[in-house]
């Protein structure tokens, strides 16, 4: 009987020390982020990243695009950084955007209203 409550409490010991043991989880891995712009006339457009909101900003692309052309950006980011789109145009346009994160579009405005001399600035945050 002592033998085997030995062997049952060494083997409780050998599964209790095997769940508890922790694994390490896979690092997080870069999102693919595309960004795409047009207007129906001239813009500008600044894309800035931070890797946290209210770090100092990184300018990645800045673009003059005339009308009835598009902008395309590619680039990857961590989880849980930022981007910044910084439309501007000189004249009345609309201006539409689209931001994909991984392939899923996840941020978007069509024709945006813009006055003459205007700007405004989209924020993403990476999923």
């Amino acid at each position: 009987m002592k033998n085997v409550l030995l062997a049952l409490s060494i083997v409780i010991t050998i599964v209790m020390s095997s769940c508890s043991k922790k694994s390490n989880p896979a690092p997080e891995q870069d999102h693919a982020i595309k960004i795409i712009a047009s207007g129906t006339a001239a813009f500008s457009v600044i894309v800035l990243t931070a890797p946290t909101f209210g770090e100092t900003q990184t300018a990645l692309k800045s673009a003059t695009i005339a009308a009835g052309e598009t902008f395309e950006f590619s680039t990857t980011a961590a989880s849980k950084s930022y981007f910044f789109v910084k439309l501007s145009s000189e004249l009345t346009n609309n201006i539409t955007y689209k931001i994909y994160d991984d392939g899923t579009l996840s941020d978007q405005e069509n024709g945006k209203e813009f006055g003459t001399h205007s700007t405004a600035t989209v924020q993403y945050m990476v999923k």
